[in-house]
């Protein structure tokens, strides 16, 4: 598979991180995951720079075995700090090293919000209390996981804005 092939999909908001894998017209993984209190209080693109992390991480294996992929967002400034050798500050930096092994094989691209694939994963849950992050947490794996597997069935509201979405862009929902 080549880098027009695959796509991974990121993005960041003050609930939640999620990613969408695709390869041609087809979905291979989402994940999401609740924004911790330290990762919602993040700048803009701090946080969306940390999704770009978490989801090549995340999806590691899938992103070693393409020669190359796009790695998705709707957050331009993220093209600059990829393309520089330089990071802004420290934090910045270790998130770059700790994606270094996929620098040959990713082509960092800007996609509008609304075209962004994760976009929708990350406002799933409203932010939930402190002591209930683990569980929102696991609501969204498990969602995730279960849409994987065709066992999802969400409600007609959802099912209408998942549909939309994937039919703007033009993607299949299996």
């Amino acid at each position: 598979p080549s880098r027009d092939d695959t796509v991974l999909w990121v993005d960041w908001s003050k609930e939640g991180i999620a990613a969408v894998l695709t390869q041609g017209s087809k979905i291979v993984s989402i994940a999401c995951k609740v924004a911790s209190p330290t990762e919602s209080r993040y700048s803009p693109t701090k946080g969306e720079c940390y999704a770009s992390k978490w989801a090549q991480k995340r999806f590691r294996v899938h992103l070693l075995s393409v020669d190359n992929f796009l790695l998705a967002s709707d957050h331009r400034p993220l093209l600059g700090i990829y393309s520089k050798k330089d990071a802004p500050d420290d934090d910045y930096a270790e998130m770059l090293l700790e994606t270094e092994e996929f620098r040959s094989r990713r082509t960092v691209v800007y996609v509008m919000g609304s075209k962004n694939l994760s976009d929708y994963w990350t406002r799933l849950f409203n932010r939930p209390p402190e002591d209930s992050s683990n569980q929102a947490s696991i609501n969204c794996v498990v969602n995730a996981l279960t849409i994987e597997d065709g066992d999802f069935t969400p409600g007609k509201r959802e099912l209408k804005d998942i549909i939309s979405h994937f039919k703007e862009s033009k993607l299949q929902y299996t």
